[in-house]
């Protein structure tokens, strides 16, 4: 991958010390954002995946994708709230090899533009004081494009067009019909598949 380009739109699901930035809109940090306004974070200062602090049994349930099934539901605080869009430009999905196991596949959109992943982020503060604040995020799935789906993964994620993009990141006052719409209207590029373990 071009090093010019990777420095904007690197492969966002994989930890690199040069991770893009991950926009995000939304309450942030105890202060309600005017409409409109955005925050770029780095990806290196937010794990991937949501973080969930349960009162019961004190344990924490990582989440790497927001299944757009349950947003109403598990992320219902994060759905209509705070908002996120990740630049990536490929991904990678775990399926099953045939073999008992699993296998990692990278693939890519055809057309080669970067795709605007749907994003939910939350922050979690320790009620006790002791831990620091920790914010996470989670790519907004959905069901699988049919080349995904053929390559035996059941989840494909997001790709906003670019003329969603804003009405995503100002989710505040929206419906749940009008913010499902804009998941609705995804792009649909072809993603090949450029990379398979052997």
């Amino acid at each position: 991958m071009d090093r010019r380009r990777q420095a904007h739109h690197p492969e966002a699901v994989r930890r690199q010390p040069d991770l893009p930035r991950l926009v995000c809109a939304g309450p942030h940090r105890g202060r309600r954002q005017e409409s409109g306004a955005a925050h770029a974070l780095p990806l290196s200062s937010r794990r991937h995946g949501r973080v969930h602090r349960s009162h019961e049994r004190r344990t924490r349930v990582r989440n790497l994708n927001a299944r757009r099934d349950n947003l109403t539901r598990f992320w219902r605080n994060q759905f209509g709230s705070t908002h996120g869009l990740m630049i990536a430009d490929t991904f990678y999905e775990n399926v099953d090899d045939g073999k008992g196991g699993n296998k990692e596949i990278q693939f890519r959109p055809r057309t080669g533009e970067p795709m605007l992943v749907a994003c939910l982020w939350s922050k979690w503060t320790d009620p006790k004081g002791i831990e620091p604040d920790l914010y996470s995020f989670a790519a907004v799935t959905d069901d699988p494009e049919l080349e995904v789906a053929a390559a035996g993964h059941d989840r494909t994620i997001v790709n906003l067009k670019p003329e969603n993009v804003e009405a995503w990141l100002t989710p505040q006052g929206r419906s749940v019909e009008e913010l499902m719409g804009l998941l609705d209207d995804k792009r649909h590029p072809f993603y090949e598949v450029i990379q398979e373990a052997a």
